[in-house]
């Protein structure tokens, strides 16, 4: 079997769109995002869709909030509205409420790190969905610079119900608004790949600025791999013992493990076992070893998508 990778850099005018539903603002800027003619504002992630972003659809050009759409350069935005979310803490118990920017009425992936403000300062939030594994998030800050980095992987099967990943950039101004433009860059994916082959897109973006006489740059970079793997079909955990006895064998659907397992007295170190549903028999079986100073372990799951969630399990050895 061969891999098929399409990467694809895609005319917004050319396409129809497919994204319904949209109840957010979007308005009209005149000129792109990087012309020196607006103001720049700070690359903070990507949202990443299965269906063209088409913000220009279903707006009246005449609309005194939307402008006129003659200038080819006009960029339509889509702005993000701030939603609370109760949040537990799985270890205390506590609940507390997490502040995330959503583009609502749009089914997407968000993979952004923006700026929140507090009573007292800022801070930087992730915000990563599910679809999102192996997530790293990093800062720099110095006295006239500060970068960020967000790295993450999206894993996919072959019952993918979408044969495209569009990645359209998130910015956000100096006074806070977050939203979202169209992408330009997608990766278009064939029947035929082969399991653990990948392709990387990458969105980067630097803005320099005067302030007080003096230069500020923000730089940010958005790496987000798309890997390919076999279908989840069932996980077996097994407990041994320190003379590497068997004590318990448990299986589960993907999808049903427990937030918390507890272990077998004894028990020194656990096998999981996940089965897939590969053509390969002896690539059928993938196994993880875990001893007494993990806390928690992780096996994927697959949704009705075809995407590959990463669901994490904390491990209670019963000390």
């Amino acid at each position: 079997m061969k891999t098929k990778i399409r990467v694809m850099i895609l005319i917004g005018a050319m396409l129809v769109a497919l994204v319904l539903g949209m109840t957010g603002t979007v308005k009209m800027i005149n000129g792109s995002v990087n012309d020196p003619a607006i103001p720049m504002d700070c690359l903070i992630g990507v949202f990443v869709t299965k269906d063209y972003l088409d913000l220009y659809e279903g707006f009246d050009p005449a609309d005194d909030e939307v402008g006129k759409l003659g200038n080819a350069n006009d960029t339509a935005r889509l702005y993000a509205t701030i939603v609370e979310t109760p949040f537990t803490n799985r270890e205390t118990g506590e609940t507390d409420v997490v502040k995330q920017y959503v583009f609502e009425g749009i089914e997407g992936m968000r993979f952004l790190y923006p700026k929140m403000q507090s009573s007292s300062d800022s801070y930087r939030e992730q915000t990563v969905d599910e679809a999102f594994s192996d997530v790293h998030f990093h800062i720099h800050v110095t006295d006239d610079s500060e970068s960020i980095s967000l790295k993450g992987t999206i894993y996919i099967t072959s019952d993918m119900s979408f044969d495209t990943l569009y990645f359209n950039p998130v910015y956000q101004s100096d006074s806070g608004d977050v939203y979202v433009v169209s992408g330009d860059a997608a990766v278009g994916i064939d029947e035929g790949f082969i399991p653990g082959t990948s392709m990387t897109t990458k969105v980067n973006a630097t803005r320099t600025k005067t302030m007080e006489d003096s230069e500020v740059s923000d730089t940010a970079e958005v790496e987000v791999t798309v890997s390919y793997m076999d279908k989840p079909t069932g996980i077996a955990i097994l407990q041994f013992d320190g003379d590497d006895q068997l004590l318990l064998r448990d299986e589960y659907a993907p999808e049903t493990l427990p937030e918390t397992l507890a272990m077998q007295p004894g028990t020194q170190y656990v096998v999981i076992e996940t089965t897939t549903a590969s053509e390969d028999p002896s690539a059928s079986v993938m196994r993880d070893i875990f001893q007494r100073s993990d806390e928690s372990f992780e096996a994927f799951f697959c949704r009705d998508d075809g995407l590959c969630v990463k669901q994490s399990c904390d491990i209670d050895w019963n000390d």
